[in-house]
């Protein structure tokens, strides 16, 4: 598996509420971040839709020239958020490990959070220094209400479930 998509519809399958695939938009609403819904549906490659649906071949592809398919969560019957969700953490998917340790969840410290996120935020390359500044400001201010994470996923496919629930544990303790 990849990654972002299959590891939200894990969660979807583990009946935890999904509101984004792969990205999401952050405001604040109240004094809080939230992070705010996106579309109904995860975007997955044919063997993602084999390990979280038990076949492949259902799903209808995104577009003729793209092997990924839409996976749409209500479909299922799992849950798609539409409404913002109060942001209490951020977890970075590093990449696939075969060690026994994994899968298994780190802390992040923020100073190697703010660097991780800032690198990883939406077209930041059209941003001019003004812009970027206002960028830098709101990823410090995320920093200072959430907690951030790194999931090491193992690279056996067959230990997403427990992935799900490491996260899990780590985000809710």
């Amino acid at each position: 598996y990849s990654g972002k998509s299959t590891t939200g519809g894990a969660f979807a399958a583990a009946a935890y509420g999904v509101l984004a695939d792969d990205m999401t938009a952050v405001c604040e609403r109240g004094g809080q971040l939230c992070a705010m819904p996106a579309y109904d549906h995860l975007r997955v490659w044919e063997d993602a839709e084999r390990m979280l649906l038990g076949s492949s071949g259902a799903l209808q592809r995104l577009t003729p020239t793209w092997d990924k398919r839409a996976l749409r969560l209500r479909g299922q019957g799992w849950t798609f958020r539409e409404e913002p969700a109060r942001l209490g953490a951020v977890v970075l998917l590093a990449p696939r490990e075969a060690d026994e340790r994994a899968p298994r969840v780190e802390a992040v410290a923020p100073a190697d959070a703010f660097v991780a996120i800032a690198a990883n935020t939406y077209a930041n390359y059209l941003l001019d220094d003004g812009m970027r500044a206002v960028e830098f400001a709101s990823i410090a201010r995320l920093m200072t209400g959430v907690r951030v994470f790194r999931a090491i996923p193992h690279a056996d496919p067959g230990r997403i479930g427990e992935l799900v629930r490491v996260i899990a544990a780590a985000v809710s303790g």
